[in-house]
């Protein structure tokens, strides 16, 4: 199963260019979902991600059974 990590993210086009911060699959790099604020956290399981942010619970769920990293 995949891991997750928050890092920080920042895109001009989407926030300005204010510094935001991302759940992100350590395996694939495919960023889930935008959060309020940092958190250091890596190495986390699926279900550690969806505490932490439970508006992303959908997205972890599909991307358990898609990540491209685990089907090589």
């Amino acid at each position: 199963m995949p891991t997750y990590k928050v890092e920080s993210f920042t895109d001009p086009e989407l926030f300005r260019g204010r510094l935001h911060y991302v759940l992100a699959c350590e395996q694939c790099g495919e960023t889930l979902w935008v959060v309020l604020t940092p958190n250091g956290t890596a190495g986390m399981s699926a279900e550690e991600a969806k505490s932490l942010c439970p508006n992303a619970a959908e997205a972890l769920t599909c991307h358990e059974r898609a990540c491209s990293a685990l089907k090589g």
